[in-house]
């Protein structure tokens, strides 16, 4: 079933251009997050464009210097699987809403609506992050095997699970079954 609907989705290549758009935004943005205020700061200085882009270029190169192999790969996977996902989810929206004949804006909402319902699982941390702080959460995951590396490990699972979900969306029909 997933694979059929990387087929039916990346067959568009418009498609195949947004999810790899979007994971290499996401994993650029990863890697310039620990130092975004000298990042921007630099853009925006006077000089060349290409004494400007030279630290946000450089700072790319971190993901190989900066990092363990375990959590170089888990980023790339992430980003990977999360451009993926929303290159299907986009696919699955604009198809529940080519297809919808009536509604008009309110069908548009709930076909939003109902997409975000089965999307990235992990964006939810970020509700939580402060509460496990406020908890000794951050010492716990330094107890953890490996040092809070599971937590990626699961970001994978659920949007693994986000993407059979939508694959699901994508090749099951959109009119309702009738029983005999």
């Amino acid at each position: 079933m997933m694979l059929q609907a990387a087929r039916i989705v990346f067959r568009k290549k418009a498609y195949l251009f947004l999810a790899a758009s979007v994971s290499l935004i996401s994993l650029a943005f990863l890697l310039w997050l620990p130092n975004f205020g000298l990042v921007l700061a630099r853009l925006f200085e006077e000089g060349s464009i290409l004494e400007r882009t030279a630290l946000p270029w450089s700072l790319l190169g971190t993901l190989s210097t900066n990092f363990t192999f375990f959590s170089a790969l888990t980023m790339v996977v992430l980003v990977t699987l999360f451009g993926i996902n929303v290159s299907c989810m986009v696919y699955a929206l604009r198809r529940r809403i080519r297809t919808s004949k009536r509604g008009g804006i309110f069908g548009a909402f709930g076909a939003l609506l109902s997409l975000f319902t089965i999307g990235c699982f992990a964006c939810g941390s970020f509700l939580f992050a402060p509460l496990l702080v406020t908890i000794g959460g951050t010492a716990f995951l330094a107890l953890l095997p490996l040092g809070g590396g599971e937590l990626a490990l699961l970001g994978i699972v659920f949007l693994g699970y986000s993407i059979f979900l939508t694959a699901r969306e994508i090749t099951t029909s959109l009119s309702c079954r009738i029983s005999n």
